[in-house]
């Protein structure tokens, strides 16, 4: 059986005349709480839903040369200006102007940011009186009554009601309000972060795929060339039946891999398109590594980056605002049982209708209220008992998420020092296989090298221009990763181009 506590409030009303004085004491009491509390119901632009915009900066590149700060809307000018037909070779900043400005995901952080900010205007506005006006027309008639006639009447009022002190539970509410809309700012910036990872990883796919193709393609020639060599052999009867086979079946190998890999690069372009807002079957291609990517800044140390995404980093803000938020709360919890001290007034006039004088009579009242709950103190207690624990809850949370970026930080750090090395080691891979290749080549042409000398050499430089591929969108990669896992939204814009 549940046994509900009944909430009892005592309520003293006094005559606004008579108790003038204590009117004009409790509104100089409360004047700074006033001055304080307009200031906040109206909290500077920059923290308007209308003025927060999501910049990303771009630096420029050899494709697009993009370079300014973008407010990332669907109804905003950049986004409106955007060319509905991609470019041929589409870069990064190419795909992040279109993913950004047609993700559904941001548009709806968007609308979460703007129905807060509606809720700070609400909490402010319990600051001011509150006008009511109101108008009555009644008529009256009794059937079967002797006096066959109608009492009618007119009544209008004017009302005001003001609450003048309550004790901090106005601020305590607008306070809260003001720190979940920072909490859904926070949330509008970690869901560009997951947008911006989300659109680079697409993005490296497809390149990788597009890379791995103009490679199996280079195979593929190189794979013909032999074949027709040995043919020519054969049949200049140089050459053996073997050898003929041999590069007849390396040609069919290579056709065999290209095809696939045109299969995957058709999958990823879908993908892409998708993500851009286009339809999936729009005809795109890529760009080169070395012009794909925008230019990067050179990144500082891990200690630094390790601070900054403790301090700037979307999550991390967005879990302090909302513990914030609710240490406003369990203010208003704590003030919603003190009571409050509200004011009152009413003007009113009414008149007869058919009357013979056809007077009006004027009504003018006011009333001080105090309003005390009693007998509420264990309801009082479980409130701030639940809204106490949610803030251990979130406080846990925090540090969760402090250790996991730490990790994340310190792991991507890892890895784009590693990527670094890798790239350095595939350049030197390829400069060897590009010489083996030749030598073989050469050797097969002039009768002294054998077919499977050249076909192991063409194999060893598909590898090794593959690799470097992978290694070049790897470094990249990674040192985007980097910059994205720290929390920063820019990309980059003072660095010269990025190098090959």
């Amino acid at each position: 059986m549940t046994v509900t506590r009944p909430r009892l409030t005592w309520c003293f009303v006094c005559c606004l005349g008579t108790f003038a004085p204590l009117s004009a004491t409790l509104a100089q009491s409360d004047s700074a709480q006033l001055r304080s509390t307009q200031q906040l119901a109206n909290p500077p632009p920059a923290t308007t839903a209308r003025a927060r915009a999501i910049t990303i900066t771009i630096a420029p590149d050899s494709a697009s040369a993009v370079s300014r700060p973008v407010a990332w809307q669907a109804e905003s000018v950049a986004c409106s200006v955007l060319n509905p037909n991609p470019p041929e070779r589409l870069t990064l900043s190419d795909v992040l102007e279109r993913v950004l400005c047609k993700s559904p995901v941001l548009r709806q952080a968007l609308a979460s940011v703007q129905e807060q900010q509606a809720a700070v205007d609400l909490a402010g506005n319990t600051f001011r009186p509150r006008f009511n006006a109101t108008a009555e027309i009644d008529g009256n008639r009794i059937p079967n009554s002797s006096i066959n006639s109608v009492d009618s009447s007119v009544l209008a009022s004017f009302n005001l009601s003001w609450v003048l002190f309550d004790f901090g539970l106005r601020n305590a509410n607008l306070e809260q309000a003001r720190q979940t809309l920072a909490a859904a700012m926070a949330t509008q910036d970690s869901s560009t972060l997951v947008t911006l990872t989300e659109t680079l990883r697409i993005y490296v796919e497809a390149l990788s795929v597009w890379g791995r193709l103009d490679a199996l393609r280079e195979a593929e020639a190189a794979a013909n060339q032999s074949a027709t060599i040995a043919q020519a052999r054969y049949d200049a009867q140089i050459g053996s039946l073997s050898e003929k086979l041999q590069a007849q079946t390396a040609l069919a190998q290579a056709i065999l891999d290209r095809t696939r890999s045109d299969g995957q690069w058709q999958s990823s372009r879908g993908a892409l398109a998708v993500a851009m807002g286009l339809a999936v079957q729009t005809s795109i291609g890529m760009a080169d590594v070395e012009s794909a990517f925008p230019a990067l800044d050179e990144m500082p140390a891990v200690e630094l980056l390790l601070t900054q995404a403790k301090t700037a980093h979307p999550r991390i803000r967005g879990l302090r605002a909302e513990v914030s938020a609710l240490h406003a709360r369990l203010d208003a919890v704590r003030a919603d049982g003190n009571g409050s001290v509200s004011l009152s007034g009413t003007a009113a006039a009414s008149r007869a209708l058919g009357s013979g004088n056809g007077a009006t009579d004027h009504n003018l009242g006011g009333s001080i209220v105090v309003s005390i709950p009693l007998f509420n103190g264990p309801e009082q207690r479980a409130r701030a008992a639940q809204v106490q624990a949610q803030i251990y809850g979130r406080q846990a949370q925090l540090e969760s998420v402090e250790r996991e970026l730490d990790t994340e930080v310190w792991r991507s750090a890892q890895q784009v020092r590693t990527e670094t090395e890798s790239l350095v080691a595939a350049r030197q891979l390829l400069t060897s296989a590009l010489l083996s290749h030749q030598v073989a080549l050469g050797r097969y042409k002039a009768g002294v090298g054998s077919l499977l000398e050249l076909l192991t050499a063409q194999t060893a430089l598909a590898n090794a221009r593959a690799q470097l591929h992978e290694a070049k969108l790897a470094n990249v990669q990674s040192r985007i990763r980097l910059t994205l896992v720290s929390g920063r939204l820019g990309l980059g814009a003072n660095s010269a181009a990025q190098k090959k």
